[in-house]
């Protein structure tokens, strides 16, 4: 599992944020098989990735298309 904590700033401006992070997930979960949980943490700027695996993790060399990925979906500094 992909847990993405929320911050202040994190979303794009002007946009529903229950509809927006559901679509991602979603989208995010049928291009790369794997769950995506959400936090928040108003003390946070942007956004923190964590990942949580118990039976299978990230294949290394799909990490940083995952990263980039997350990272175009949110405000990222």
């Amino acid at each position: 599992m992909i847990v993405i904590t929320l911050g202040k700033n994190a979303l794009p401006p002007g946009v529903d944020q229950d509809k927006y992070l559901e679509d991602f997930r979603a989208a995010f979960k049928a291009e790369y098989d794997y769950p995506i949980m959400y936090t928040n943490d108003e003390k946070l700027e942007g956004i923190k990735v964590g990942f949580r695996f118990t039976d299978r993790g990230i294949p290394l060399n799909k990490v940083d298309k995952v990263l980039k990925r997350i990272k175009s979906a949110f405000n990222v500094q």
